[in-house]
């Protein structure tokens, strides 16, 4: 057991006796709050694997990267995935804890968990229950035992049932599983609501897809499969099913029809989350949609679900996916099953000549290495760049080569990049030296690899601008300057920007090369750290940074404040009046809404 630590001078509690305004979501941050302080409490999610000890940049990468996609729905978002079974079961061992090595591949950035389940019971008039060990002979004999198991493929089987088939069967040569009774689908959500629980801040909250591959007992023949008394229950069923922390396929539903209402609110179709789904206007004047998703932001900050369950491969004789279709999305709901890594035959979605979503569309896209063809670093970064979310399905020997791996996903900073400090020795960009609290901006180098890096605002550099606020069409500024003038040098129906995934890097790398700069050129685009170092935001130089740097024992972490919130305003109501044009009355409502989310977690707390 342990207790949550809190300092008292990052956060103020509310006091409990004062009358404090009764909104629904006040009520519920209270009660957050509350539990914080004064509920002791077991933990499950315990990495031991500290990410900023492999990369001393990784915290700042995985804030930007997030703040950056904040407008991208989910299914356009480049995430990376893993096969848990792979990754921390390839020994036998199904043992409590291996949920270390899941919570390692969490703490990493790993967003999109494939799990394998198999449905057991003790004897055939038993209850039974989803489990992690694939034979139900070691749980009745209490550990280490012999088992023979049977495995059934055939050729339609999909990658990562292929590749459970294979790991089934390699134990089966062996012959020897080790299995924890405890480890079960209850097992499983109360350690995904504990790294909810203990992620449930400004800075760490994200969203995360868990997918499940259903399979019957591997001891058993499936012609003694279950029968009615124990036939495998509904996951929803099962004790600790985490209800209130998922985003449903019945919530989707109700938000697509009525898009004014949910992600929407207040806004209307040419918002950044418009550009990536179709819209129709009903004749009562509502927005609706056949094909949306919300993005990370809003499930995560507005309404509070960050996990998302999906059903991958099922094959267990007696259950019926479709039970469960309210709250567990359907394998096609998610793009499932993934696309096999096959020797670079896969497609590519980047193609420079082609601008229009709907023939570079990539939902859902993502890719899987397979047995024959495991993933290098090499291969990651050309996937990510071609528009692929990387689904890791291979045994490697420790986890911090997962971590290796997560690296090479990372399409926007270079290596070693956000610098925090200028090179020794280098120049400004009016031939002098560096100053400091001007090394604040990003540019991106217009090279092969089309990485960003922190450079000063000073330089004289060419502005990224997006044209008519499409994913993938970009234009260059009409002239070098520095990054304080770059808004207004955008040409006529553009506007100076910064691209949200891989795939619109990639197009803005071809716009610049089109425009004739070589590979030692840059171009200035619009992110900068003006107001805190290392909190990157967007929209031009009067952006603020909605969060405050405070110093938490050994570890800088970053919460919102109120003077934030002020500036901010303030900020945007003066880039309005000076700007006047549209993009920029975006960018500043854009700005308003993340320091809103922001501001509705100031009583989340901190971590331990």
């Amino acid at each position: 057991m342990e207790w949550v630590t809190l300092t008292s001078h990052a956060l103020a509690c509310p006091d409990p006796s004062s009358n404090v305004e009764s909104h629904p979501r006040t009520r519920l941050l209270q009660s957050r709050w509350a539990r914080a302080i004064y509920s002791p409490r077991s933990s499950m999610y315990e990495p031991d694997i500290n990410p900023a000890d492999l990369n001393t940049r990784w915290d700042t990468i995985l804030l930007s990267t997030r703040d950056l996609s904040q407008d991208i729905p989910i299914n356009f978002e480049e995430t990376t995935g893993v096969v848990v079974s792979t990754a921390c079961f390839s020994d036998g061992v199904y043992t409590l804890n291996k949920f270390t090595c899941l919570a390692n591949l969490l703490a990493f950035g790993y967003r999109r968990l494939v799990v394998d389940l198999f449905w057991l019971t003790a004897d055939d008039a038993g209850d039974g229950m989803w489990h992690f060990c694939p034979s139900s002979d070691p749980l009745e004999s209490g550990g280490v035992v012999t088992t023979t198991t049977t495995t059934t493929t055939n050729q339609n089987t999909s990658p990562t049932a292929a590749a459970a088939a294979a790991f089934l069967k390699s134990r089966a040569t062996s012959g020897k599983y080790k299995c924890d009774k405890h480890l079960d689908a209850t097992a499983l959500f109360a350690f995904l609501s504990d790294w909810v629980s203990r992620t449930e801040y400004n800075l760490l909250a994200s969203v995360a897809t868990v997918v499940f591959n259903l399979h019957n007992d591997q001891s058993r023949p499936v012609t003694q499969g279950p029968q009615s008394v124990n036939a495998p229950a509904k996951l929803s069923s099962i004790s600790g099913f985490p209800n209130s922390l998922i985003y449903t396929p019945h919530q989707l539903h109700q938000d697509r029809v009525n898009l004014n209402s949910s992600w929407l609110n207040g806004g209307n179709a040419g918002d950044d989350e418009a550009r990536y789904f179709n819209v129709v206007r009903r004749s009562d004047g509502g927005l609706s949609s056949v094909d949306a998703w919300p993005s990370g932001s809003f499930l995560a900050f507005d309404v509070h679900h960050r996990l998302l369950l999906a059903f991958g491969d099922v094959r267990v004789a007696g259950f019926d996916p479709a039970a469960d279709s309210r709250l567990i999305f359907q394998p096609e709901e998610i793009g499932w099953p993934p696309e096999t890594h096959d020797d670079g035959k896969e497609r590519c979605y980047f193609d420079a000549n082609i601008t229009d979503l709907k023939n570079a569309n990539t939902s859902w896209a993502e890719l899987i290495d397979s047995d024959f063809k495991s993933f290098s670093k090499e291969k990651v970064l050309e996937a990510t760049d071609c528009g692929y979310s990387i689904l890791v399905n291979t045994t490697l020997d420790k986890d911090e080569d997962y971590f290796s791996l997560m690296e090479a996903t990372v399409w926007s900073w270079a290596k070693g990049e956000p610098a925090s400090s200028p090179p020794t020795g280098g120049g400004g960009g009016s031939g002098g030296p560096f100053e400091d609290d001007m090394f604040r901006c990003a540019a991106m180098a217009t090279n092969d690899a089309a990485r960003w890096s922190v450079v000063d605002c000073n330089q004289r550099l060419y502005p990224a601008c997006r044209v008519n606020d499409l994913p993938y069409k970009w234009t260059l500024g009409t002239r070098i300057t520095r990054y304080f003038e770059a808004p207004y040098l955008c040409p006529p129906h553009s506007a100076f920007d910064v691209p949200r995934t891989a795939l619109e890097n990639r197009h803005l790398r071809a716009a610049a090369k089109s425009a004739g700069l070589g590979d030692g050129d840059k171009v200035w685009l619009d992110y900068q750290s003006l107001a805190v170092p290392e909190c990157w935001v967007t929209g031009g130089e009067n952006a603020q940074c909605p969060y405050k740097a405070s110093d938490i024992g050994n570890k800088t972490i970053i919460v919102p404040t109120v003077a934030a919130i002020i500036l901010l305003i303030v900020a945007g109501l003066m880039a309005f009046a000076k700007l006047g044009n549209r993009r920029i009355e975006k960018a500043r409502k854009k700005r308003r809404k993340m320091v809103r989310r922001a501001g509705e977690y100031e009583y989340e707390g901190v971590p331990t």
